[in-house]
């Protein structure tokens, strides 16, 4: 009888654990989307995060992406973003660009209309061989879909994935495929916090980079925008203060930052 019971509850752990699974999945694919801009070639994409933060007591949505493919912020960026049904469109503003080539290859975008997001930033780096997933361009709305899971394999991977030398960065590694156009999606662990941002494949393996969040919050406190994590209040005043940032390489011209909600 006890052995029975034993066994009743291993099945019901498991089908617990499995529907947890599921669900904070689910969480980190309705908390993200997919980016479109252009590029010389013609058009470009690549995934992002969704964060909504209070400003003036009004919700916000930001999007937290990679930079890399990106020649100017002199043109449109326009996020797609499922709700049930409907695919909805909408032009981002980037606030925040830290470049590919010597910097830290990420871009922060307001986004006008407020989305879900059922995520927030975990505070630990994933050890090695924690089990870990990554969420690309959600429901395959532009390219192909990339919700892979795997473990870290490695901290700090010393990789140069361009022929640019100045592209040279360290990686943590997992062990999960991530598609084309999937870059700038979240990585995140099994308690569905975001602890990583994904920025290359190897060679087309089930090898991934991602920068760690250990280094993603170290960039945002560097560039005054830890309001994104954790409870500081901000207002109007403060996001018009962010610099965009040019490294030196690719942008044509800084923009200025544009209003958020500002009545004329």
């Amino acid at each position: 009888m006890k052995f029975l019971s034993c066994i009743l509850g291993l099945v019901l752990f498991a089908t617990l654990a499995n529907a947890q699974d599921v669900k904070t999945i689910k969480n980190a694919v309705n908390s993200s989307l997919a980016i479109r801009f252009k590029v010389k070639s013609g058009m470009a994409g690549a995934s992002g995060t969704i964060f909504n933060k209070k400003i003036d007591g009004k919700d916000h949505s930001f999007i937290l992406s990679c930079s890399h493919g990106i020649d100017t912020v002199e043109q449109d960026f326009v996020g797609l973003y499922l709700a049930g049904p409907m695919l909805i469109k909408f032009n981002l503003q980037p606030i925040f660009f830290s470049s590919a080539s010597g910097g830290q290859d990420m871009i922060l975008y307001y986004c006008p209309s407020q989305l879900r997001s059922f995520i927030k930033m975990g505070d630990n780096r994933a050890e090695v061989g924690e089990k870990i997933f990554h969420v690309g361009t959600p429901y395959s709305i532009t390219h192909f879909s990339s919700v892979f899971d795997g473990i870290v394999s490695h901290h700090s991977s010393r990789i140069q994935p361009s022929k640019d030398k100045k592209s040279i960065s360290f990686y943590d590694m997992g062990t999960f495929l991530s598609q084309g156009g999937c870059s700038g999606g979240g990585v995140f662990n099994t308690r569905g916090e975001y602890i990583g941002l994904l920025l290359v494949n190897v060679n087309d393996t089930s090898w991934s980079g991602f920068r760690n969040i250990l280094d993603i919050k170290k960039t945002l406190d560097s560039n005054n925008l830890s309001w994104l994590y954790n409870d500081e209040k901000i207002n109007i005043e403060d996001i018009k203060k962010i610099k965009l940032t040019d490294e030196g390489v690719g942008l044509k011209k800084i923009l200025p930052i544009p209003l958020i909600n500002e009545k004329k």
